[in-house]
C-alpha cells in the first residue's frame, strides 16, 4: 500500500485573518476536502518533548500527529507536487473534532524534496 493510500481522512482548516489595527476575526475556513492520515496520539516517547517546546510540560494536553496527502500536477509536460497551505496556528476540524496545529514539518526531510507535511496537533478544548 502506498503512503498515499493512507490518506482516508478528509478535513477542512480555518485561520485566522489578518490582524488590522490591533483587531483579529474569527477564524475563516481556509482549506476544504484535504485528505490525510487518520490522526494519532502523538508517539508517547517524543510526548514529553514536544510539551516541553511548547511549555505544556504537567498540562493534560492531549498531542497528536498526522501527515498530508500531497497534490500533483502536471506544468509544462512536467509532473510538480504540492503540500496543503496549512501552517502554525490553523484548525483542523475533523468532523465534530478540532485540533490546533502547532507544528509543520516537511517530510520526508531530505534535501530537496518536500513530497508531504507532518502536521503536530493539540487537541482543542
Amino acid at each position: 500500500m502506498s503512503f498515499d493510500a493512507l490518506a482516508t481522512t478528509t478535513i477542512s482548516t480555518k485561520r485566522s485573518p489578518v490582524i488590522t489595527d490591533g483587531l483579529g476575526g474569527a477564524p475563516v475556513t481556509n482549506l476544504e476536502n484535504v485528505k490525510i492520515h487518520p490522526i494519532m496520539p502523538f508517539p508517547t516517547r517524543r510526548e514529553q518533548e514536544v510539551k516541553q517546546r511548547i511549555g505544556r510540560i504537567g498540562q493534560a494536553v492531549k498531542i497528536h500527529q498526522t501527515f498530508t496527502e500531497k497534490q500533483s500536477h502536471t506544468d509544462s509536460s512536467v509532473v510538480v507536487n504540492q503540500v496543503p497551505d496549512i501552517i502554525e496556528g490553523d484548525e483542523i476540524i475533523d468532523g465534530s473534532d478540532k485540533y490546533n496545529v502547532f507544528s509543520v514539518r516537511s517530510w520526508p526531510t531530505t534535501a530537496g524534496m518536500t513530497a508531504y507535511l507532518e502536521l503536530t496537533l493539540e487537541e482543542a478544548k
